[in-house]
C-alpha cells in the first residue's frame, strides 16, 4: 500500500535553532526544504560543519539527512514545514561516532529523555538541546525533561554506538522525576541558543540555595549564570554568535571571570573553583577557567579568598520567612560532624527537635511544619532556629504567622 504523506511543522525563533524531523522528505534537497523561508534564512549548519548559505550561493549540505540535527539561523521567527512520510524509529537506528554527535529526534510525540536515550545509556555522557539545557545521567541532572518533535540534540558518547528510539511510552510514574532549575534574579540572562556553548557543573559550594553565580567574558559581558541548589550549580556558558558579526558571547580560549551573589546580603564577590576537571575525559585541568565550545567541566569547591568565601559552618535564613505552613532550613558543614538542630521559643525552651545525628560535610536541608515535639501546632510568634555542630552554635530567627 502507498505510504501516507504528512507534514511536520517546525517553529523557528529569531536567531539560532537546533532542529530535526521525523519525516522522510518528498524532496530532500536542502534548498527545497527551506524554500519557504526565502530571505529570512541566513545560514544552516550540520554537525560535520558543512553549511548552506544562500546569500553567498554556498550549499555544502545538499540533502537532508534524517539521522542528523541542523543548526538554523533565521532573522525573524518563522515556521518551516517538512512534507513526506513518517519514519519508523525502530527501523531507522542512528549510528553515533565517539565524541559529539548532532542527532535528530524521530518520535512523533514527546518522550522522557531518560527513556528516549535508554539504548545508549552505557555510552552516553551528556546530552544538550539548543537552549543549553542538559541531561547528565552520571550526576542525575536533567534540565531538558522531555525530548520533543522538531528539536535536534547534541550527544556525547564514550565510544561508537547506535541510538534506537524505543517504541511505546513508559508510565510517567516509572520515569525519574525532573524539574527546571530556578531562574536567576540578580544575574538574569536569557538563553541564547546560538550553537556555541559550554556546560559547567560546580559542586561542593559553601553557599545556601538561592545564591547565584555568573560567568563573565574579558570585556565584562555576562555569558552565563545559574542558581545554587543544595550546594551545587549548573552553568551554561554561551560562546560568540557569528550572526550578527559582533562580540556576543565568550571567544574560544577566552579567560572567564566568575562572581557570586549572596541572596541574603545582596552583595557580589569574585571567586574561583579550587579544582577543575574535564567532565568528558576525567582529566584534571590546571590554571584558570577558559571558554571552549562544547567543553563539559566539573568545578569543585572554591579557592580561599579575601572575600570571606572560605568554607565554614553556616546556617542560612529559613525560607519562606515569615511562613504559615512549612519552612525550609538549610545549613552547611565544612566537615563530617555531629549536628543538633532545634526550634526554641523566646524564653529558651525547646519547642521541636529537628535533627540529632552525625552528618557528612556539605549542604543539608530540613523542614519545620510549625509543630512541637508532640505534634501540636505552635502559636503565631517569633522562634529561634538553633544549630550546634561540635562546639559551634548558629542561630536564626523565624516568624510563624497563622
Amino acid at each position: 500500500p502507498e505510504e501516507t504523506v504528512t507534514t511536520q511543522p517546525i517553529t523557528l525563533r529569531a536567531g539560532w535553532n537546533l532542529i530535526s524531523s521525523h519525516q522522510f522528505p518528498q524532496d530532500n534537497h536542502i534548498s527545497a526544504i527551506v524554500s519557504s523561508l526565502s530571505g529570512n534564512l541566513i545560514i544552516m549548519k550540520n554537525g560535520a560543519g558543512a553549511v548552506y548559505y544562500p546569500e553567498l550561493g554556498i550549499d555544502q549540505i545538499l540533502t537532508w539527512n534524517t539521522s542528523q540535527g541542523y543548526l538554523v539561523y533565521v532573522s525573524d521567527s518563522a515556521n518551516v514545514e517538512i512534507t513526506g512520510t513518517t519514519l519508523n524509529p525502530q527501523e531507522n537506528p542512528i549510528d553515533l561516532r565517539t565524541g559529539w554527535n548532532m542527532v535528530s529526534y524521530l518520535l512523533i510525540v514527546s518522550q522522557s529523555t531518560v527513556q528516549a536515550l535508554s539504548s545508549i545509556q552505557n555510552e552516553l555522557v551528556i546530552a544538550k538541546n539548543g537552549q543549553g539545557q542538559v541531561y547528565w545521567p552520571a550526576y542525575q541532572i536533567n534540565t531538558i525533561g522531555d525530548m520533543r518533535p522538531g528539536q535536534g540534540y547534541s550527544l556525547y558518547v564514550l565510544s561508537a554506538t547506535t541510538l534506537t528510539y524505543p517504541a511505546g511510552a513508559l508510565a510517567r510514574g516509572s520515569i525519574p522525576s525532573w524539574r527546571l532549575p530556578a531562574s536567576c534574579v540578580h544575574f538574569h540572562l536569557e538563553a541564547r541558543g546560538n550553537g556555541s556553548s559550554a556546560v559547567f557543573l560546580w559542586r561542593e559550594l559553601p553557599f545556601p540555595s538561592g545564591d547565584e553565580i555568573a560567568a563573565f567574558a574579558a570585556d565584562g559581558e555576562m555569558v552565563g549564570s545559574g542558581v545554587v541548589e543544595n550546594g551545587q550549580l549548573l552553568l551554561t556558558v554561551w560562546g560568540k554568535d557569528p550572526f550578527p558579526a559582533t562580540k556576543d558571547g565568550a571567544m574560544e580560549g577566552e579567560r572567564l571571570a566568575l562572581r557570586h551573589w549572596s541572596r541574603r546580603h545582596d552583595t557580589e564577590a569574585a571567586l574561583q573553583p579550587s579544582r577543575i576537571t574535564d567532565g568528558l575525559t576525567g582529566r584534571a585541568i590546571a590554571g584558570r577557567l577558559l571558554y571552549q565550545n562544547n567543553s563539559v567541566l566539573l568545578l569543585t569547591g572554591i579557592e580561599n579568598t579575601d572575600h570571606g568565601l572560605q568554607p565554614a559552618f553556616h546556617l542560612a535564613q529559613n525560607h519562606p520567612n515569615p511562613f504559615n505552613d512549612e519552612t525550609v532550613i538549610e545549613y552547611f558543614l565544612p566537615q563530617d560532624e555531629n549536628m543538633v538542630a532545634e526550634i526554641m521559643d523566646l524564653t529558651g525552651k525547646r519547642v521541636r527537635l529537628l535533627q540529632k545525628e552525625f552528618v557528612p560535610a556539605g549542604w543539608h536541608r530540613m523542614q519545620w511544619d510549625g509543630r512541637s515535639d508532640n505534634g501540636t501546632p505552635v502559636p503565631t510568634g517569633l522562634y529561634i532556629i538553633q544549630c550546634k555542630s561540635g562546639n559551634q552554635l548558629r542561630t536564626m530567627k523565624a516568624t510563624l504567622l497563622k
